[in-house]
């Protein structure tokens, strides 16, 4: 099949499958599919234009097929990435957290997406400021796990020292009591570092929509 074309990397043959199956396919869910699957071939053969363009075409899939429109946007993401594109992928990053506000798990992987935009780029403060939304946002332990690394990892970039990496992780661990749970003793965590970091300001056009999206869920 072309899904195993693709597991095996052989994209050249996973693409003639691909074509095959588009030519045969009717039903509008199975040619969206078949899409998918060649967007992703293409983007693996390094033919990232191509693969750009089917992406696109896939995030206007019709508005109840959520997940394939975010699934397209945060593929396009990975492309422009690998393209040293950071802004461009920030502005389809941006558009997966704006049309799916209810779905964490789609804006946890955005968010993650755009923290790696702003290093790719050199930005530490913004990639800080990104890091501290995705903390923010994070719901189940295994979220909040990723989230605190990707903090400490800015702060260590910021800061080229481990101290506020170490200490932030220390306060989300213990608390400002520190490790013994006794507040006013030697091992005290007096800062949450966290708490000035300031997240990246989004443009009004970006805040509207996100604030309209949630209005109409």
């Amino acid at each position: 099949t072309a899904q195993s074309k693709q597991s095996a990397k052989q994209y050249k043959d996973c693409l003639k499958l691909c074509d095959e199956l588009l030519a045969r396919y009717r039903d509008p869910a199975q040619v969206r599919e078949a899409t998918m699957l060649k967007a992703e071939a293409l983007a693996l053969d390094g033919q990232a234009e191509a693969a750009l363009k089917l992406f696109a075409a896939l995030a206007e899939a019709p508005a109840e097929d959520k997940a394939l429109q975010a699934a397209a946007l945060l593929r396009a993401a990975d492309v422009l990435l690998d393209l040293k594109k950071a802004p461009e992928a920030r502005g389809e990053l941006l558009r997966v957290i704006c049309s799916c506000p209810l779905r964490p798990e789609l804006c946890q992987q955005a968010q993650a997406k755009i923290v790696e935009s702003y290093r790719a780029d050199g930005q530490w403060p913004e990639a800080l400021g990104a890091a501290r939304i995705l903390y923010d946002a994070a719901g189940d332990e295994q979220a909040i796990r990723a989230a605190a690394q990707a903090v400490a990892q800015a702060f260590l970039a910021c800061d080229g020292t481990l101290a506020r990496a170490n200490e932030f992780l220390a306060f989300q661990s213990y608390g400002a009591a520190g490790p013994d749970g006794k507040s006013g003793t030697p091992d005290d965590i007096q800062v949450n570092h966290l708490a000035k970091v300031k997240p990246p300001a989004f443009d009004d056009a970006t805040n509207k929509q996100f604030q309209a999206t949630v209005e109409a869920q």
